[in-house]
């Protein structure tokens, strides 16, 4: 048979850190969309008092320290067993407290995963999820409290979203949120260690 040419990553790692709890969250693509990973921590000491929908909270310095990108070609679908091993990887480099998917339904990678030490789930967020964690997100950017390595196109993801009948957070047509939502779902999960409610707005 013909051989199968696919989209792969080669990471070097050169800094270990076991003394940060890390959270990895991806956004799954094969064929037409990108598979991406963003890897991040919630920085010790620097929390601030925000104001988020109704409540006071307080809420953590957050930091994405990787974003990766497969992006596949035309004939070259993402290689999934190439980003298990970066996973697997990263594992070894960093405390991973837990890795997250969005809809990967790639239940024998995850399995592996686990086998391997790492504590990984396979999630499906409902919009109303999915528009909580935007949220976050949005609260985060706005009180300065996210840092991230300057990516152009996570800017311009950002910049086009659209909220669809306040309820669901999408693209315009033709565009792509696959880098967004990996980093949404990152900051999430780095929020929810810190995040504390405060006090209610009367």
């Amino acid at each position: 048979g013909s051989e199968k040419e696919y989209t792969a990553l080669s990471v070097e790692v050169l800094k270990k850190d076991f003394n940060k709890e890390y959270f990895l969250h991806g956004d799954p693509g094969l064929m037409s969309d990108s598979f991406v990973l963003a890897l991040g921590h919630a920085v010790e000491g620097e929390e601030k008092e925000v104001k988020k929908d109704e409540m006071v909270v307080i809420l953590p310095t957050v930091k994405i320290d990787l974003i990766l990108i497969w992006q596949p070609q035309e004939g070259k679908p993402v290689d999934i067993l190439n980003v298990k091993d970066v996973i697997i990887a990263l594992s070894t480099h960093f405390n991973l407290k837990k890795v997250t998917f969005d809809k990967w339904n790639s239940a024998s990678t995850i399995q592996e995963l686990i086998s391997n030490g790492i504590s990984a789930e396979d999630m499906s967020f409902s919009r109303g999820q999915q528009l909580e964690m935007y949220r976050n997100l949005r609260a985060l950017i706005y009180n300065n409290l996210i840092k991230w390595p300057s990516n152009v196109l996570l800017c311009e993801e950002l910049s086009k979203l659209q909220l669809i009948n306040g309820s669901k957070v999408d693209h315009p047509v033709g565009g792509r949120k696959d880098i967004a939502d990996a980093v949404v779902g990152c900051a999430w999960h780095c929020s929810e260690v810190k995040e504390v409610p405060w006090m209610m707005i009367m």
